[in-house]
């Protein structure tokens, strides 16, 4: 089954152990975790990553994607 949808986040594989995500057609490196919550109207995203990348995070910050693993 193919899903399409028009955003700046693109997860591909979530169930392989090599998921991929991507944020506005660019990989992003360093995840070492994924986490999707769906329930009723509310959509949740958190990435757990271990490369810092503090423009990029914040970006995704912005758009309502949590942001786990960074010190």
């Amino acid at each position: 089954m193919i899903q399409s949808a028009q955003g700046s986040l693109t997860m591909i594989g979530l169930n392989t152990m090599t998921p991929k995500v991507f944020w506005n057609g660019q990989a992003v490196a360093g995840i070492t975790g994924i986490k999707v919550d769906w329930e009723d109207d509310e959509q949740r995203v958190t990435l757990r990553i271990n490369i810092n990348n503090p423009a990029l995070h914040a970006e995704m910050s912005a758009a309502g994607v949590k942001i786990r693993g960074l010190k």
